[in-house]
């Protein structure tokens, strides 16, 4: 849903990306007030090469890290959690 706001916010605003997630609400994002604190669940990055870097804050022990790019989806290694 955030990966598809970031897409729309960058077609009607001239090939742009936010500066920060709550750029995107309401307009390209319908969440209410209530509810950004799920964006700040997310890591978001503008990136001069690519675009744009989403993925979570913190990703479980163990868990590969996924991160979305205009470009298509990125894999991270889990990290190492402990045994």
């Amino acid at each position: 849903m955030v990966d598809g706001a970031i897409k729309r916010y960058a077609h009607y605003e001239g090939n742009k990306y936010p500066e920060k997630l709550s750029n995107l609400v309401p307009k390209y994002l319908s969440l209410g007030k209530d509810q950004l604190f799920y964006l700040e669940k997310l890591s978001y990055k503008r990136d001069p090469k690519i675009g744009y870097r989403l993925s979570v804050v913190n990703p479980k022990a163990g868990e590969m890290n996924v991160i979305l790019t205009p470009k298509g989806i990125e894999y991270t290694q889990p990290s190492n959690g402990g045994a």
